[in-house]
């Protein structure tokens, strides 16, 4: 980015040129029609002109006299208005837009008018609330009483775009007209607080990005909603979506809530029956030993009494016998005898 694009955008910030504010107005129209609309309203007396200078800074050039309807310096906002309504008046279609190349171009890009002042007159705000016909394709106001009796709601609800100042109106509920007129009174702050408090917080909320100055009807509401702000007629709409959202919030919470009990609970079985397969383990374990310990006690006593472990079957007879005369009941059964010797021979280490 050049130097030179720097200081246009710092321009910018505070002032717009008539190329972009006329071909914003003539969106819906032609240059000729604003042009005149402008010349009618007064908008090149009640705004001051400012001109590009050589070093790009932009000056004041005329100063506005409002009590007397006129202007002191050199107004090149109302030199570059009569050129256009002079030539585009002779035309069958006149230009929709001003272009980069045409006899506009150059006066009007380099004239301007301050940006707040421009987006808080009452008369530019209309313009650009201005809707079209479409049974005839013209462009019309509607009037106020169809739109009273199409909403019980003040008209300044129904714009589609708001200058700071009216957005500040909706807040405090004040007349934007009145607050455009006292705007610079000396005890304004102290007259109009709840504006002061309004226009300073949204204000604040252009500043860090969250608006865009004019303020569309959609932006505002929203940004409202979203600091908890419901004006009824306004916004109020959106509180019954934000509602509805809140409710399925919840509800995904409880579901949330459950699916975490339930899987606490399972992992909680996991960890029982972790600990149950541990405990046979080590169960497993002991028997293990005891065997181990019964065969090498069997080989050692069958060692003395000079049977052979090595035929665990041959003996059966002979110990049953021996059982029987000892009075023991129950003897085991011979594959039970002839396992354990068989156990007993395995721990011979001969």
């Amino acid at each position: 980015m050049s130097l030179q694009n720097l200081i246009n955008q710092e321009n910018d910030e505070n002032y717009i040129s008539l190329f972009n504010a006329i071909n914003l107005l003539a969106k819906n129209s032609n240059i000729y029609d604003v042009a005149i609309y402008l010349l009618n309203k007064n908008i090149h007396i009640d705004l001051d002109s400012y001109k590009e200078n050589y070093d790009c800074k932009i000056i004041q050039s005329s100063f506005t006299d409002i009590p007397n309807k006129t202007w002191s310096g050199d107004n090149f906002a109302h030199s570059l208005l009569k050129e256009i309504v002079d030539i585009e008046i002779e035309k069958l279609f006149p230009q929709t837009t001003i272009s980069g190349f045409d006899r506009y171009s150059e006066l009007s890009q380099s004239t301007y008018w301050d940006k707040k002042q421009f987006f808080s007159n009452s008369f530019i705000m209309r313009a650009l609330n201005h809707k079209t016909n479409k049974n005839c394709g013209s462009t019309e106001l509607q009037p106020e009483s169809q739109l009273m009796q199409t909403k019980e709601v003040p008209l300044l609800y129904l714009n589609d775009i708001f200058s700071l100042v009216e957005a500040s109106c909706i807040l405090s509920n004040d007349n934007p007209i009145l607050m455009n007129r006292c705007f610079n009174d000396t005890d304004f702050d102290q007259n109009y607080p709840s504006f002061n408090e309004a226009y300073n917080f949204l204000n604040s909320a252009i500043y860090a990005g969250k608006l865009s100055e004019p303020i569309s009807s959609t932006q505002l509401k929203e940004y409202l909603s979203s600091k908890g702000r419901i004006i009824d007629g306004f916004n109020d709409q959106l509180k019954n979506e934000f509602t509805d959202q809140n409710s399925i919030i919840d509800q995904l919470k409880k579901e949330n809530e459950k699916l975490k009990a339930e899987l606490l609970e399972k992992e909680q079985k996991i960890k029982e029956m972790e600990l149950i397969q541990t405990t046979e383990n080590k169960s497993k374990l002991g028997s293990t030993r005891a065997e181990n310990n019964v065969s090498k006690l069997i080989l050692a006593l069958s060692t003395q009494a000079k049977i052979d472990t090595s035929k665990p079957y041959a003996q059966y007879e002979s110990l049953k016998t021996q059982a029987e005369l000892l009075g023991i009941d129950k003897f085991p059964s011979d594959e039970n005898v002839a396992s354990w010797l068989k156990k007993a021979n395995s721990q011979n280490p001969t």
